[in-house]
């Protein structure tokens, strides 16, 4: 959503009421198959975007992509840069080489920028052991090297 497009009603009619016309709605369908990827992760800084796989998915929990979307501020419209979405899968746990499991509960969603500012991702596996650090524009731009962009830390 372009939340730049929401109109305050400032007389009549309901009074103090925010409109959002559809033309700033933009709907992203990126085609792929179960299991749903429902943990979103969004910097509002440079706009990268990573979503998982979450809920009772099993294994494959380990499912990301990630893309880049266009800046709001611009008015060049809404939705993913042009041919910027990447599909990956995490690596496995560098210490243990275990599959990650980002499924079911609990799991992360949020996204820093960080001093050298790059979009950074953090997501907790399913048995709260791990938080994984993404790095979500180093993926997009080189995403056969995802395992130099992800880092495991162990949590007490």
């Amino acid at each position: 959503m372009n939340l730049n497009a929401l109109t305050l009603t400032t007389h009549g009619g309901q009074t103090g009421t925010y409109s959002l016309p559809s033309s700033a709605v933009s709907i992203v369908t990126l085609g792929r198959q179960p299991p749903p990827e429902n943990n979103l992760f969004v910097d509002s800084q440079n706009h990268y975007v990573m979503w998982g796989a979450g809920g009772d998915w099993g294994t494959a929990g380990n499912k990301i992509s990630v893309a880049q979307l266009t800046n709001p501020l611009t008015g060049s419209g809404v939705g993913l840069v042009s041919g910027a979405a990447v599909f990956a899968t995490m690596p496995a746990y560098s210490a243990s080489n275990t599959t990650w499991d980002g499924f079911g509960y609990p799991h992360g969603s949020a996204m820093y920028v960080d001093s050298s500012g790059n979009s950074v991702a953090l997501w907790m596996n399913q048995a709260g052991t791990y938080l994984a650090e993404v790095t979500v524009n180093q993926v997009l731009a080189s995403p056969n090297q995802i395992s130099s962009y992800v880092r495991y830390i162990g949590v007490l």
